[in-house]
């Protein structure tokens, strides 16, 4: 299982740390969540500089930005969202769910409501009658309404199935790997790999379409059981050799597209993974040839190769993967991944770059510095995420940049919180565009909106639903867009009095 590992680290780019996240503050949180505690998250915003906007219209942007926050509480079979504005809650939203019946909750409604499923359809119906009655809808309006409304609960259908990973059969992969594996040789390392820590045996393999198809095959077969691999082929835009295809013309020419794959792969693909006394891998190498057809339906020949280094240096650790593809012109692309590890500082910088004439020019330049101090009750961390992107031809460059301070701690009672800051700068600002505050505490639960006493439209006529939303429904949207209308801030109202 190691050699099968250290191959899989290598060949995927996997062999990069995790940047030592397993008690992080976000992890901490989401662990409590995970423990089943309700969390109640807070985020607001605070505004900063908009560059090109003038004086006034510059205040009412941050008036609007300072003044706008979201609240959310989620437990089980229950979430409530709100937005707030000027710290007071304008809009409210809240479902739950209690055997079949679901419940709704929300200012909009002045209430809630609940019902089952055959009673969301008769809720639909009314609402589609009175929209015919009011002009608002034609017949041939409500039919499409009522296709659209059945896509959309197969869509939300698909995505609300788990994968259950247990009835997948993998036993087709697992033969697909087995043969594969029978190509692989260990021995011993008779030259040192450079820029790696030592190596204690060497695995190399020689792979070639054939087997890549297989593998693809395999992975094709396992995918199309899965539903969120075939909702996703639904909703994209298929085309398969310059031809338009449907989601299941795909499906069904998976087997003919791996194929394809394996046989634009020139010969042989070698393999050398390096492994060190405990098996972990410390150098890694992989060439592979292929040819394609261009966007012109020329052919063409790209020549791709990875290597990946681990090294144990006096600061801690390294790790370093390039991936660089180039065609018989000698152009292409290059990515590079560069990291250093220590106990308390992570420091990663990502390259995307062109390849032309064989001189590689930034395209793409990442660069995140990760503090961190992580403790079991208490955590600490900070980010700093610069982004670069240049323009390949005019060299004109866009840049941004991200700092995030996070924190978060075990409480008395048995909760946590968790308090984050992100900034925002753009164009090498020295003055943030915004900053986002997040807040979040586990452990209290909000009351349940589950009530014998919910309004059930599904279960009223016609008249009394029309009733229920010309009344109680209309009444609470107007009550709802006063509060919203008062709390905004001033600036926003006075331009809204002055037209």
């Amino acid at each position: 299982m190691k050699k099968l590992t250290a191959m899989l680290l290598a060949l995927l780019m996997l062999a990069l740390p995790v940047m030592g996240m397993a008690a992080s503050p976000a992890e901490m949180i989401e662990g409590a969540a995970a423990a089943g505690q309700p969390v109640h998250t807070a985020i607001t915003f605070d505004s900063g500089t908009i560059p090109g906007l003038d004086a006034e219209t510059a205040e009412i942007f941050n008036d609007v930005i300072d003044a706008l926050g979201f609240t959310t509480d989620t437990q089980e079979n229950q979430t409530n969202f709100a937005v707030q504005l000027s710290g007071t809650d304008v809009l409210t939203l809240a479902w739950a769910t209690e055997g079949e019946d679901t419940y709704i909750n929300s200012n909009l409604l002045g209430g809630t409501i609940a019902f089952n499923a055959t009673e969301g359809d008769v809720i639909i119906d009314h609402l589609l009658k009175m929209a015919v009655d009011a002009d608002m809808f034609t017949e041939d309006d409500v039919v499409e309404v009522k296709q659209a409304i059945e896509q959309l609960k197969a869509q939300v259908n698909t995505q609300v199935e788990a994968i259950d990973l247990e009835s997948i059969d993998t036993a087709a992969l697992l033969a697909a790997v087995e043969e594969i594996m029978q190509k692989v040789t260990v021995g011993e390392v008779t030259q040192q790999p450079k820029n790696s820590d030592p190596a204690a045996s060497v695995i190399t393999m020689k792979l070639t379409g054939e087997d890549v198809a297989k593998v693809y095959k395999v992975i094709f077969d396992v995918l199309k059981n899965v539903p969120q691999f075939t909702q996703a082929l639904e909703s994209a835009d298929l085309t398969m050799n310059g031809e338009k295809v449907s989601a299941e013309e795909m499906i069904a020419k998976l087997p003919e597209l791996a194929d394809q794959i394996g046989s634009m792969i020139q010969g042989e693909i070698p393999v050398e993974i390096y492994l060190d006394e405990a098996g972990e891998p410390v150098y890694g190498v992989m060439s592979m040839t292929m040819k394609a057809e261009d966007e012109d339906g020329k052919e063409e020949t790209i020549t791709v190769d990875m290597d990946f280094a681990r090294r144990t240096v006096d600061a801690g650790v390294t790790y370093a993967v390039t991936v660089r593809a180039e065609d018989t012109n000698d152009e292409g692309v290059s990515i590079t991944v560069d990291v250093l590890e220590t106990e308390e500082l992570t420091t990663t910088n990502v390259g995307i770059a062109s390849v032309e004439n064989g001189v590689s020019e930034p395209v793409v330049t990442v660069s995140v510095l990760l503090e961190k101090d992580y403790g079991e009750t208490e955590s600490d961390e900070s980010m700093t995420v610069d982004v670069v992107i240049t323009d390949s031809d005019s060299g004109e460059e866009v840049s941004f940049k991200i700092e995030m301070d996070s924190e978060a701690e075990v409480l008395a009672e048995g909760g946590v919180l968790y308090e984050a800051e992100m900034a925002l700068y753009i164009l090498g600002m020295e003055e943030e565009l915004f900053t986002i505050n997040v807040e979040q505490l586990s452990g209290t639960a909000v009351d349940s909106i589950v009530t014998a006493d919910a309004v059930r439209p599904g279960a009223m006529t016609e008249d009394e639903v029309a009733e229920y939303v010309n009344g109680d429904v209309m009444n609470a949207m107007m009550n709802t867009l006063m509060g919203l209308v008062q709390n905004l801030p001033a600036s926003v109202l006075s331009l809204l009095m002055a037209e």
